[in-house]
């Protein structure tokens, strides 16, 4: 894979990740390199896990459409946050 400024970059994978955003939780594809650089996650980890984002107030929102409730992290310090942990095992697919 050829990196943004132009240099090859060896990548691991597709691993399957056990990922749990508000509260939806879900296996999804990642690719993983062997670099400090930080997580990166495309747009079709925001489609799978159904988030609406509100990039100007920091927020990522998820509706429950059974309930129509609506569940919220927040980066801004006055709101609190939800958070929900997950397993860091992957499985990498070969």
């Amino acid at each position: 894979m050829t990196a943004f400024d132009g240099h090859t970059v060896l990548v691991d994978g597709p691993c399957l990740f056990p990922i749990a955003v508000l509260t939806r939780k879900l296996l999804h594809k990642l690719y993983v390199i062997d670099s400090s650089a930080p997580f990166v996650a495309g747009f079709d980890l925001v489609n799978a896990a159904k988030l609406i984002i509100d990039a100007v107030s920091l927020t990522v929102y998820k509706r429950n459409p059974c309930t129509n409730s609506i569940v919220y992290a927040s980066l801004m310090p006055i709101v609190s946050a939800s958070f929900v942990s997950s397993s860091s095992t992957h499985y990498c697919l070969h």
